[in-house]
C-alpha cells in the first residue's frame, strides 16, 4: 500500500514539473501584465485623479502665499557679492613672466 502511494506522489510531482516547464512563461507573463495594469492605474490616478475640492485648494493656496516673505537685505548682500566678483573678473592684471621661457 505504501509503495503505491509513493509511486502516485512521484507521478504527481513529475506531472507538475512537466506542466511547469510547459507553461511557466505564460504564468510569469500574466503576473507581469497584472502588475503593469495595476501600476498604470495607480499612476494615472495619482496624476489625474485629484480629490481636493475647490475650497481645499483655496485654503492650500492661502497658506502657501502667506508663508512667502522676501528677505531684501540678504538679496542685496548677494547682489553686492556678485558685483564684486564681476569687477574682480573684469580687472586687468599685469602680465606675468613665463617661468619656462629663458630670458
Amino acid at each position: 500500500m505504501k509503495i503505491k502511494n509513493e509511486k502516485n506522489t512521484k507521478n504527481l510531482w513529475a506531472s507538475v514539473g512537466v506542466f511547469w516547464n510547459n507553461y511557466y512563461k505564460v504564468f510569469f507573463g500574466i503576473i507581469i501584465l497584472v502588475v503593469s495594469v495595476f501600476g498604470g492605474f495607480f499612476w494615472y490616478e495619482s496624476l489625474y485623479g485629484s480629490t481636493w475640492s475647490e475650497e481645499e485648494r483655496a485654503i492650500y493656496k492661502k497658506t502657501k502665499d502667506a508663508g512667502i516673505n522676501f528677505k531684501e537685505d540678504y538679496f542685496s548682500k548677494a547682489l553686492e557679492i556678485v558685483a564684486e566678483r564681476k569687477t574682480e573678473y573684469v580687472k586687468e592684471y599685469p602680465e606675468l613672466k613665463d617661468i619656462f621661457k629663458p630670458y
